[in-house]
């Protein structure tokens, strides 16, 4: 009986102690629930690449000791914590500190936090691409200095103004982008793991005190060594040098340091090299001018273009072939100042001067979805029978006198000893038509479309006058050689670039260029053996190409290009013979370079890289190394101080050749010719050795020296001294050219 009631007493004496037990936790529950109401604190670090453990300790100190960890050190040996972050939970700062190194953590039962290999989890890294824009003109902005502060990582926006860094740690950056006229931009970036960013940056135009045309070309970090090594001429200082009736287009080049403009010709020598030796190109697509022309009236409508860059001796790969330099012009896409700011809107202008009418429509307009849409329309019209000016009217009769010396050279007859007045009316005509198109979808992808057309003769077309008529004396009929200059070319092409991913920008382009020149010359039957002796000229390059920009995780930068290249031209000089030279050709050529660019500690960055082409008619592959360094040191004793140099092997597929007219007037010294190179000839070569230093002790003063050095191992000239017995014989080139 005493059994059951002591099992009953046990019972109850268990109740009770169970009771007291919940009694006394239940206050503490109570205060756990206040207390979780209570906000969450919040923590920010901003940890580069120091070490693990140190990380690890900050934490525990950030977080009062409130937290309990526990780690093996062998986990934490050799490795660093990239960790930027602000105003974050306790979790999400253990999280961040941890990212990149392989480690995880796991929280125990208890409350402890224990670290341990990752499995399984999200990507470590984070990637950031952009692009860069003009406030005003809606125009990407090329060349900008990109610098990401917490990461250390810096660049330069490309010629579309994209950017890309790789495989960032997650946090918080602060991004600054800078450029010459440009007010400095500071953008706050959030990378998170796995994420690709993608942002647009707008620069608003400012106001600077430059002594020297803007140079924009190169890479890395460095500001002022990007003004070494090529020359930049913007819209404004060419329009500035434009007098009414002159050409200033191409005279506004004439300022940049080793760079001349022929007064007479307007032909353009870099750095002491002759007029063939550099190739002229208009949004990447070669424009052949003729000569003499461009004297008078320039090759383009000044209106239309943006800017011109000279890219002197030692340019890089990724530039091409020439065995000078590459003088690149673009259209103007930028949104006329009185419109600027609003999401759409456009503008015509026309503008007359006593040799020209120009007329000029620019447009832009924002759509849904992203897209920006900017163009240009731009045409130029001759309006020499209106509006001649007499100084040059008078300087155009002068020169359609007939030299009798130069006529005895091929006209049958006998002629006077002396100058004798031209008949007619000599004239300069022409016409040119600029289209231009920015597509971007995005910021992440752009369409380029732009084509050019121009159309100019000079000389004394004789129209109402019949050269055969007899019953004129034989001085009369001596002044009536027709004798007429016509030009004809034009460019078209079409890129596309997009920015793929946050490693890969790529570039994909169709382009075509024309040139045809006519020398019209005819002479009466009794002083000249045939009726019509022309010069002649047609050549055509249609090329494809494309480009891939590759960043590594280091910050180290390759770009790799091909190109497929058809060029076919046609030539016929009359000269001093009883029958002209001809010669046609075609071939395709295939090029393919590599550029590396490598930042070198804090002030060097160089430049490597080698062209390879392949002349299909010869069956040769021909190599092009090229290296560069660009060095920088900043808050010198002196101020800022930059250094370029360069040098490199360069050579020239397509040439360019002038031969003495033939022309008993004087309306033009020599025609000009474009062949590429056949089976004959051997490609002209050259080396160049180039260095620059610049010294700006302040934001108003900077001294510069350049210098440079060019060998070259041969080029091609014309052999006055080669003739033809037929007519229809096609020469080599190495029956007409030689080699010097």
């Amino acid at each position: 009986m005493r059994t059951p009631s002591l099992r009953k007493f046990d019972r109850l004496k268990l109740a009770v102690f169970v009771g007291l037990v919940v009694l006394s936790l239940f206050p503490r529950g109570i205060r756990a629930q206040e207390r979780d109401t209570l906000p969450e604190e919040k923590y920010t670090v901003a940890f580069q690449g120091i070490s693990l453990s140190e990380a690890l300790e900050q934490f525990l100190i950030a977080t009062n000791g409130s937290i309990s960890i526990a780690w093996d050190p062998l986990l934490a040996s050799g490795k660093r914590s990239f960790c930027v972050i602000s105003e974050v939970s306790v979790n999400d700062l253990l999280t961040c500190i941890l990212n990149g190194t392989g480690l995880d953590y796991i929280i125990r039962s208890n409350g402890l936090y224990v670290l341990e290999l990752a499995t399984e989890g999200p990507v470590s890294y984070g990637h950031l691409r952009g692009i860069i824009i003009d406030r005003d003109t809606e125009q990407p902005v090329p060349n900008a200095s990109v610098v990401l502060t917490e990461a250390k990582r810096g660049l330069s926006a490309n010629q579309q103004g994209m950017f890309l860094f790789p495989r960032l740690l997650p946090g918080i950056y602060h991004m600054q982008v800078r450029h010459v006229g440009y007010r400095p931009s500071l953008v706050e970036i959030q990378i998170n793991s796995g994420d690709d960013v993608s942002t647009e940056v707008i620069l608003e135009s400012e106001s600077v005190l430059i002594t020297t045309p803007l140079v924009i070309d190169g890479f890395g970090m460095q500001p002022n060594s990007l003004l070494l090594g090529s020359a930049d001429a913007s819209l404004e200082e060419i329009t500035a040098n434009l007098n009414s009736g002159t050409n200033g287009l191409l005279q506004s080049l004439d300022a940049m340091p080793g760079v001349r403009v022929n007064d007479a010709t307007s032909d353009i020598h870099i750095q002491g090299g002759e007029a063939g030796e550099h190739q002229f190109r208009l949004d990447g697509a070669p424009v052949f001018l003729p000569l003499n022309v461009a004297s008078f009236i320039g090759p383009f409508s000044p209106f239309a273009l943006g800017n011109i860059t000279v890219n002197k001796a030692g340019f890089a790969a990724r530039l091409g072939s020439q065995i000078s330099g590459i003088v690149s012009a673009e259209h103007d896409l930028r949104a006329p100042a009185s419109i600027r700011g609003a999401k759409n809107g456009s503008q015509f202008t026309i503008q007359v001067d006593p040799l020209s009418s120009n007329g000029r429509y620019s447009g832009f307009w924002q759509l849904p979805g992203g897209r920006h849409i900017t163009a240009l329309g731009a045409a130029r019209i001759g309006t020499w029978s209106l509006l001649a000016p007499p100084s040059l009217t008078n300087l155009m009769d002068n020169w359609n006198t007939v030299d009798t010396f130069l006529l005895s050279a091929f006209a049958e007859g006998n002629t006077p000893f002396a100058n004798l007045p031209g008949s007619g009316n000599p004239a300069i005509q022409f016409v040119d038509l600029h289209g231009a198109s920015k597509i971007r979808f995005g910021a992440l992808k752009t369409l380029h479309l732009s084509s050019y057309f121009g159309k100019s003769s000079l000389g004394n077309n004789l129209t109402n006058i019949d050269p055969l008529d007899q019953t004129s004396s034989i001085v009369s009929q001596l002044a009536r050689f027709r004798d007429l200059y016509s030009w004809t070319n034009g460019m078209a092409q079409a890129r596309f670039d997009v920015v793929q991913n946050a490693h890969i920008l790529t570039s994909l382009r169709l382009r075509g260029s024309m040139y045809n020149l006519s020398h019209d010359f005819e002479a009466p039957d009794e002083f000249s053996g045939t009726n019509t002796e022309d010069d002649g000229n047609r050549v055509y390059e249609v090329s494809l190409d494309g480009t891939v920009d590759y960043f590594l995780d280091n910050g180290q930068e390759v770009e790799i290009g091909a190109e497929l290249t058809l060029t076919g031209s046609r030539f016929t000089v009359a000269g001093t013979q009883q029958f002209p030279l001809f010669h046609e050709s075609s071939g395709i050529r295939f090029a393919t370079y590599l550029e590396d660019k490598i930042q070198l500690g804090s002030h060097v960055v160089v430049e490597g890289g080698s062209r390879l082409t392949w002349l299909a008619a010869r069956k040769t592959l021909y190599a092009e190394p090229r290296i560069a360094a660009r060095m920088d040191w900043l808050n010198t004793p002196v101020g800022d101080v930059s250094m370029f140099w360069a040098t490199g092997i360069y050579r020239q597929f397509v040439n360019q050749y002038d031969i003495s007219s033939r022309s008993p007037r004087t309306f033009v010294s020599s025609t000009r010719f474009w062949m590429g190179n056949d089976a004959s000839v051997t490609p002209p070569k050259a080396a160049h050795f180039a260095s620059e230093f610049l010294i700006k002790p302040n934001a108003k003063w900077s001294l510069g020296v350049e210098s440079f050095y060019k060998h070259q191992f041969h080029i091609l000239s014309v052999d006055y001294s080669a003739s033809s017995t037929d007519i229809l014989s096609d020469l080599k080139q190495s029956e007409f050219l030689k080699t010097t």
